[in-house]
């Protein structure tokens, strides 16, 4: 204490920091105002009148208390707002984050998914919707058929049908993507690649909800494709469209649902990641 005694003698020697003794801080505090708060004893007494001596003080007594206190206060309450925000974001982080051993958990489920839709989506390539043609029929009755066509045996009936190829067409497309995009999960997994990753692993589940999303579709142009604009006398199509939309409403609903979690997730997951490098540089510089 003798120590700090003489060095608070030396400094407000000083010209310059005898001027500036009665600066603020950022508590809105002079440095006598902060000898207020620490325990009283004679050492504490002595600095302060060396503060006293030095003219240390604030010139009126309004300027002494009242503003002090109204910035101590909104200090404070700025100090306890930051504190709030941070315990929220780390909430945030904490419901976010992954638990377990979420990587081998989403890889099995990964794979199990993929593999029944590689198995569901290969079946309409070699028994297509609405069955082939059979060899030496000539009965036509019920479809139109497409002139243009060579149709042959073993052909599917719904392509060579003038008023369902498109149809036809269109569910081929969706079951093509919806195969090809779970065949890649399955390769990728299968393959020995690492992809013990966040940013893999989330990304395989990407490529999983695009190929959910296809097959969905696919499933959708079926249904339009195999009932008869005739049944429930004309108002079939009325009732396809219903269960289509509906259907389309929902997939889209819970596929967003799902891609935005799991984008919140690896946004979070980044920013920590960012932030960690960022203070490792810093510390090495």
């Amino acid at each position: 204490m003798l120590q700090r005694i003489e060095i608070v003698k030396y400094l407000l020697s000083v010209s310059k920091v005898k001027e500036g003794a009665d600066a603020l801080n950022k508590m809105g505090l002079i440095a006598l105002e902060v000898l207020n708060h620490h325990p009283k004893d004679l050492k504490s007494f002595t600095i302060q009148n060396i503060f006293m001596d030095a003219c240390a003080v604030r010139t009126t007594k309004k300027n002494n208390l009242s503003p002090s206190l109204e910035i101590v206060v909104g200090h404070q309450d700025s100090a306890k707002r930051k504190r709030s925000s941070k315990k929220r974001w780390k909430k945030w982080l904490k419901y976010l984050r992954y638990k377990g051993d979420w990587l081998e958990e989403t890889r099995g489920a990964l794979m199990v998914v993929a593999t029944v839709i590689t198995t569901i989506t290969f079946q309409p390539a070699i028994n297509p919707v609405g069955g082939v043609l059979q060899p030496n029929v000539n009965d036509t009755y019920g479809w139109k058929y497409d002139l243009n066509s060579t149709c042959m045996a073993g052909n599917s009936v719904l392509a060579c049908d003038f008023n369902h190829n498109y149809g036809f067409l269109m569910f081929m497309i969706y079951n093509t993507v919806s195969f090809t995009a779970s065949l890649c999960v399955v390769f990728l997994l299968i393959s020995g690649f690492p992809l013990k990753n966040k940013v893999c692993m989330c990304l395989l589940t990407f490529a999983m909800c695009t190929s959910l999303t296809f097959l969905a579709l696919a499933y959708l142009s079926a249904l339009s494709v195999l009932i008869p604009y005739t049944f429930f006398d004309g108002f079939a199509y009325n009732a396809t469209l219903v269960i289509s939309g509906c259907v389309q409403l929902s997939l889209m609903v819970v596929v967003s649902m799902v891609l935005l979690i799991h984008t919140i997730r690896l946004l979070a997951w980044l920013v920590v990641k960012i932030r960690k490098f960022t203070l490792y540089i810093q510390r090495r510089q």
